[in-house]
């Protein structure tokens, strides 16, 4: 060891000594404000995914993203001890940043996927491992030339997953036809502000249709059999009734409901267009045939 300065000072003159609070996991981590210094205590945080600067990881409180900190830890490795951090919120995610003093013990493990309804994959799955299985529904954007990809369930419940790391292999989505029933394994990501499942593992099997099924009017549309997703044509349709999750709407040739599609329309207005749409017929006391929970332009 080769000194470079000594610096001497009396006693109670000296250089402030900078002191961090103590957390004791991740919940507790999230609590403090964007930017604040902690020394978080490491209880079996399990690494759930690693790929260039991400590592994301768990415990028994939470989740979160130890972003561009150096450490060469693997998936499914458990990680104990003391390390002093700097905690930041950017874009909605939680993140770790920096790491320093870190004294921590890894032992082998394997990372293992919780298994969420489709409806239950919100926030406070953000940065979690998950494992969820559905029917894939395609989104084709003319305008943006962008294709998104939809898991749902029998309810109409839906989530978004895409190909986060494009790096990693077995996450090619490009096989996937609308209608293949799809298991996705991934982390809990923000998409537009809203949780997506960034893709770190896919299987799936055939069975679905490259055909994009198309229907010239409401009439033709309510021919269709319940369950269809087909692509809508709107012309001169007038919004005639607007409340909470229901807008319906008319053209010559009849009438339907949009529900639960959250589209900002307000009656009067006259839509012209296309969009693609799940068709639902739903019994209450009578017979009401609308479009389904998940509705995209």
């Amino acid at each position: 060891m080769t000194l470079n300065k000594v610096e001497y000072y009396e006693e109670g003159s000296g250089p402030d000594v900078v002191t961090y609070p103590e957390v004791a996991n991740i919940a507790a981590l999230k609590e403090l404000e964007s930017g604040s210094k902690a020394i978080l205590t490491f209880n079996n945080v399990q690494v759930n995914f690693t790929n260039d600067k991400d590592m994301y990881v768990q415990d028994a409180t939470g989740a979160l993203d130890i972003y561009n900190s150096g450490l060469a830890y693997t998936a499914g490795q458990k990680l104990n001890g003391k390390a002093t951090v700097e905690y930041k919120v950017y874009n909605g995610m939680r993140e770790i940043t920096s790491i320093t003093d870190a004294e921590l013990t890894a032992t082998d493990g394997t990372a293992t996927p919780s298994e969420p309804a489709l409806d239950a994959i919100d926030n406070s799955l953000l940065c979690h491992l998950v494992k969820a299985t559905g029917t894939v529904y395609i989104e084709n954007n003319e305008e943006t030339g962008k294709t998104n990809y939809f898991l749902e369930d029998e309810d109409n419940n839906s989530v978004l997953f895409y190909r986060k790391w494009s790096s990693l292999e077995g996450t090619d989505l490009s096989g996937l036809k609308d209608g293949d029933v799809a298991t996705v394994t991934g982390i809990v990501v923000l998409s537009n502000n809203t949780p997506a499942i960034g893709v770190t593992e896919i299987e799936y099997e055939g069975g679905g249709s490259q055909e994009t099924i198309t229907a010239a009017n409401i009439a033709a549309f309510k021919a269709l059999e319940d369950g269809t997703v087909a692509e809508l044509a709107l012309t001169d349709a007038v919004v005639t009734f607007v409340n909470g999750k229901d807008m319906y709407v008319t053209d010559a040739t009849g009438s339907i409901d949009f529900y639960n599609c959250n589209l900002s329309y307000t009656a009067g207005q006259k839509l012209n267009g296309k969009i693609k749409v799940k068709y639902t017929v739903y019994k209450l006391r009578s017979e009401e045939r609308r479009v389904g929970k998940e509705c995209r332009s």
